[in-house]
């Protein structure tokens, strides 16, 4: 049979609105799919450091307040300093009667731990390094020799990461009777701790990766990797980036947390 040549360029018209309809909705149906999935992308966002600073000192754990980066010294770990964010010049620096092991804040106050094997001490002090209370951890098991290598203050809460040679612990303490009223088991050693999005992240410092943890199973749920693993053992946050120490170069590294549509950290799987 011979189709009419009007009728051909009809039956072609169709098929191209066709097509194009189909296309369309594929499209539409793929953007709400990357709205919804947690996909995991490569890109200089996620995990790489948009920028570097200087510091007078190897830094270990890190902890953000008022506007200021505080970091213990490696070299002298009885000592903090208070940093600025865009240079890291020194402000101030503490020194302290005994080493510190990991640092956070409430907002207006220093919370750290006592950087010996098998104490459960936690200090409370200002801004001038005056000890204004202690907090000693109870209701924990782990087997010994253990440390406390990572601090967070949450939800009027202090979150207490230890690390033993074959388990790994993340306590919820009491800061009033340093009760530990949660008890997560971690699938890594973690080294400092900072809250963003819903999740604690901490540095796995053997596996050269920042998680994030479920703060009701103790799961890695997210993450991003962080290189070699030279020197990233703490971490803080100050909203826009995750700040990491390189306890072996005198730096901090910036990484800016994904907040627009299509970036994701990767899942952890």
């Amino acid at each position: 049979m011979k189709i009419n040549k009007g009728y051909h360029i009809l039956i072609i018209l169709i098929l191209s609105v066709l097509f194009t309809i189909s296309l369309s909705q594929n499209f539409i149906q793929r953007d709400f799919l990357m709205k919804d999935e947690n996909i995991g992308l490569t890109s200089n966002y996620l995990g790489d450091f948009s920028r570097n600073i200087t510091t007078p000192i190897n830094c270990t754990t890190l902890t953000y307040l008022n506007g200021y980066i505080w970091a213990v010294n490696l070299d002298n770990p009885k000592q903090i300093y208070q940093l600025n964010p865009s240079t890291g010049a020194e402000k101030l620096h503490l020194t302290l009667s005994f080493d510190v092991n990991s640092i956070c804040n409430d907002g207006t106050y220093l919370y750290v731990s006592v950087g010996v094997l098998n104490n459960n001490t936690i200090y409370k002090l200002d801004i001038s390094g005056t000890i204004l209370s202690n907090i000693k951890i109870t209701n924990i098991s782990i087997p010994t020799p253990y440390a406390i290598n990572g601090l967070l203050w949450l939800n009027n809460y202090l979150w207490a990461a230890f690390a033993s040679s074959s388990e790994f612990h993340l306590y919820r303490v009491d800061p009033g009777t340093g009760i530990a009223k949660l008890k997560l088991v971690l699938p890594d050693r973690i080294s400092g701790l900072t809250y963003y999005g819903g999740f604690i992240w901490g540095v796995a410092d053997f596996s050269n990766a920042i998680y994030a943890i479920d703060i009701n199973t103790g799961e890695f749920v997210e993450w991003f990797p962080v290189g070699s693993g030279v020197g990233d053992w703490g971490i803080t946050c100050n909203s826009t980036h995750f700040i990491l120490s390189d306890y072996n170069n005198e730096k901090l590294m910036f990484t800016r947390i994904p907040t627009k549509q299509g970036e994701v950290f990767v899942k952890y799987a």
